[in-house]
C-alpha cells in the first residue's frame, strides 16, 4: 500500500505567519520587531545574560543584510568559527520563539488569522468521518520544514478537545 505525502512549506502557511516576500508583513522586519521586544522583555527579567545580550544585537544587526534569515542562518552554519556555532543556536531560538508567537492567539489580532483557511480546506478534504472525531487515514504523511504548528491547530479545529487524530500525523 502506498502513502500520499503532503509537502509543506513556507508558504503553506502564508495566510498565518509573516513570510520574506511579502512587501506589506516582511519577515525580516516583523522578526526584527521580535527581536527588540524579546531583548526588552529578557534584559528586564535577567533571563538574558550580557554576553547573550550582544550577540542578540549582533543577529539583530546582521540579518538585515542578507537577502532572507535562511541566508543568514547557512552563513553560520558554514563558517566554523565558535561564535558563529553560538549565534546559529540563538538564531534557531530566536526564530522559533517568533513562530511561536505569531501562531499564538492574540485579542488585537486581525493583520493574520491564528490558522491559515487552507489547512481547513486540506483537512476538510482529507479528514474522514468516524463515531467520535474525525480521521486521518494511516496512508497520509506530511512533511514541513517551515517549523509552524499550522497543520497542528487546523486539527484542533476538527477535534476540539481529543488529539487522537494528531496520532498519524508525521512532521
Amino acid at each position: 500500500m502506498g502513502y500520499t505525502t503532503y509537502l509543506l512549506g513556507a508558504g503553506a502557511s502564508a495566510k498565518a505567519i509573516p513570510t520574506y516576500f511579502s512587501k506589506k508583513n516582511n519577515f525580516t522586519k516583523k522578526f526584527i520587531e521580535f527581536i527588540y521586544e524579546f531583548i526588552g522583555s529578557n534584559l528586564e527579567n535577567k533571563i538574558v545574560n550580557d554576553n547573550t545580550f550582544l550577540l542578540i544585537v549582533q543577529i539583530r544587526e546582521e540579518c538585515p543584510k542578507h537577502y532572507t534569515i535562511d541566508t543568514y542562518a547557512r552563513k553560520l552554519y558554514l563558517s566554523n568559527t565558535k561564535i558563529n556555532k553560538i549565534k546559529l543556536r540563538i538564531l534557531k531560538l530566536l526564530l522559533s520563539n517568533f513562530l511561536e508567537y505569531w501562531q499564538t492567539p492574540k485579542t488585537n489580532q486581525n493583520q493574520f488569522d491564528v490558522v491559515d483557511y487552507r489547512y481547513d480546506v486540506l483537512l476538510s478534504t482529507i479528514l474522514e468521518k468516524s463515531e467520535l472525531n474525525p480521521i486521518l487515514q494511516n496512508d497520509i504523511r506530511f512533511i514541513s520544514w517551515n517549523y509552524d504548528n499550522q497543520l497542528e491547530m487546523a486539527l484542533l479545529n476538527f477535534n476540539d478537545a481529543n488529539l487522537n487524530i494528531m496520532l498519524n500525523v508525521l512532521l
